[in-house]
């Protein structure tokens, strides 16, 4: 029994030490409650990120991380996080660059235990955007039909934009986000390969495409392309067919030639359509087949009904003249030749039919 009376009497006086200096068995805190504490930087868009790390302590549940300046973490609190792990990530950006800091850590559950700072230089922000160099193929160009183009537009003007430098102070040209806006109003598109891309125009007007340049941290550089215009070809070309010095003679009609000349676009292509004549009915020529296929009684009718593949020629781009393939099979009698020609935004131009009586 002495012992046991003993004993409890131990307890009691520990107990009451431990009170006396306003801790409980439970709540002890460890003698260094942060240990092992180290620090490292980076950038983050336009901020300094902060990040602690230490050495965990299973008596403390959270502590406080902050940046000071002052060594032994009791100057200003310049920011500060709470965290219950024993790491923390403080971001900010309301540090000089080049300044010396602390990040200071001391444990707030319990309070209790020294506190640990370790000190660090607060970096210098890249606030410079890239750089980007371009050209432009042209900076004017006509509307122009494309019977390929998958969508209802189809008239279009496109240019071509080279890159012709591109760099960042820190970042790598390979990381930079290229971005170009056509100007007309459209969204901007993503430009992610390559050293060319192309702006496609959908209607006419003057306008300032841009490539935006943005780096890691989100600097921004907007480069200013020539400015571009785009125009309408509303006019028609202008078509011939060419008389020849003998004009009733069948020879000089077994080729027909004409001129077609254009002011905007330039032309595409000329046609030309011949019939004749024969015992009172039209027949057309077929210049695929290169045969004579029967018509009607009348012009009209025998060019709106008729089969007959008319010739499709290319025009000479300096000598403006186009010419059929020969015409097999001609004989006496009217002869009746129509010619159109197109440009490269679709208009048409006609030229007055002839028709002369060959013998």
């Amino acid at each position: 029994m002495k012992f046991r009376s003993l004993a409890v009497a131990l307890v009691a006086t520990a107990t009451t030490a431990l009170i006396l200096t306003g801790m409980s068995p439970a709540g002890a805190a460890a003698t260094d409650p942060v240990t092992n504490l180290t620090v490292s930087k980076t950038q983050v868009g336009q901020n300094l990120q902060i990040t602690g790390n230490w050495d965990a302590n299973p008596d403390v549940t959270s502590y406080r991380a902050y940046i000071t300046d002052q060594a032994d973490g009791n100057g200003a609190v310049l920011t500060f996080k709470d965290v219950s792990t024993n790491a923390a990530v403080i971001t900010t950006s309301s540090l000089a660059a080049g300044g010396s800091y602390w990040l200071a850590v001391k444990p707030i559950a319990p309070s209790a235990g020294t506190v640990a700072t370790i000190p660090f230089t607060a970096a210098t922000l890249d606030t410079e955007g890239p750089n980007g160099s371009y050209t432009v193929n042209r900076t004017s160009g006509y509307l122009l039909f494309d019977f390929n183009t998958p969508t209802d537009d189809l008239e279009s003007a496109a240019f071509t934009v080279t890159q012709t430098g591109l760099s960042d102070n820190t970042t790598a040209a390979g990381s930079i986000t290229r971005t170009i806006e056509a100007g007309d109003g459209t969204a901007a598109k993503a430009w992610t390969t390559g050293t060319t891309t192309k702006l496609t125009f959908h209607k006419a007007g003057t306008f300032t495409p841009k490539v935006r340049l943005t780096d890691e941290f989100g600097n921004l550089t907007v480069v200013n392309l020539p400015t571009l215009t785009v125009k309408e070809d509303v006019t028609n070309p202008k078509v011939s067919i060419k008389v020849p010095a003998y004009s009733t003679k069948i020879a000089s009609w077994r080729r027909i030639f004409g001129h077609a000349t254009d002011t905007g676009t330039g032309i595409d292509s000329a046609l030309a359509m011949v019939i004749q004549k024969r015992s009172g009915v039209w027949y057309a020529y077929d210049f695929g087949k290169q045969k004579w296929i029967k018509g009607s009684t009348t012009i009209a009718k025998t060019l709106s009904s008729t089969s007959a593949r008319p010739a499709v020629m290319t025009v000479g781009a300096t000598s403006h003249v186009w010419g059929t393939p020969t015409i097999r099979g001609l004989t006496a009698g009217t002869l009746h030749v129509e010619a159109v020609a197109f440009d490269k935004a679709f208009n048409l131009g006609q030229a007055v039919p002839r028709n002369p009586v060959l013998h």
